[in-house]
């Protein structure tokens, strides 16, 4: 069983919180393990000199949060843990961060030079007579899918294609611009927005339709604010967890 540490009844800061900061910690740091029981809500209740309701509304937030889950009759215990996805590789190319909990993969789905829609030319700046490469991969994590991305590039800032499949495999896409001396990103424009799972994205994803996911449309710009990459990248509401952090 794990110690359990005082709450401050003086701190201002709500003892459910507290509790729920306490269990947070734990699992982040590894003292409670994926699948681990917690200890039970009377055993909370007296080691913090709590109510039932506190704890309750303690347990209920981390369960909503994705941290544990509950079985009827059995008690609470630690979820395995979602994708975390760091922020600043979508956005900050000069400063890319990894994650904490595990990596992910890349398994590209179609690889090729096309004519761009018009929707594409629009966003990219692009002629009728313009080629891009486009790029479609699925994001795997723990074996299961958990995103789906579009990327589309000019097909002139990247020699030798080819040899650059094995990358994006393995790869984020601005790691993968730093590899690439004719390509050097300048600035970026996110625009984040919920959408319900249609056929299309219940299937890939391996969702049911209407299920929540979050999409991402995202334009690279280079020095001479030309674009340079536009992507799509479509994540699993349920499986995806987003941060950022701030210097």
């Amino acid at each position: 069983m794990i110690g359990i540490k005082n709450i401050s009844f003086k701190s201002g800061i709500p003892l459910y919180i507290q509790i729920e900061d306490y269990i947070r910690e734990k699992v982040e740091t590894g003292e409670l393990k994926t699948g681990e029981k917690i200890p039970s809500e009377e055993l909370l209740c007296e080691k913090f000199n709590v109510s039932k309701i506190t704890v309750i509304r303690a347990l209920r937030d981390l369960v909503n949060e994705g941290i544990i889950y509950r079985k009827q009759g059995k008690g609470s215990f630690v979820k395995e843990p979602n994708y975390k996805e760091d922020l600043n590789k979508f956005a900050n190319f000069k400063n890319i961060h990894t994650w904490s909990q595990g990596k992910a993969e890349h398994k590209i789905l179609e690889w090729h030079i096309i004519k761009p829609s018009e929707e594409i030319r629009n966003r990219m700046k692009l002629t009728k007579e313009d080629r891009v490469l486009e790029i479609v991969r699925l994001r795997l994590f723990k074996g299961g899918p958990v995103a789906f991305e579009r990327t589309y590039i000019p097909d002139n800032l990247i020699p030798s294609i080819e040899e650059k499949r094995e990358l994006f495999e393995k790869k984020f896409i601005y790691d993968i611009f730093k590899t690439i001396p004719q390509i050097s990103p300048e600035s970026s424009q996110i625009i984040i927005k919920p959408i319900l799972a249609d056929d299309f994205y219940a299937k890939t994803l391996e969702v049911a339709i209407g299920d929540p996911l979050l999409v991402w449309d995202r334009t690279t710009y280079s020095k001479d604010e030309k674009p340079i990459e536009f992507s799509i990248f479509c994540a699993r509401g349920d499986k995806c967890k987003h941060y950022i952090e701030f210097p």
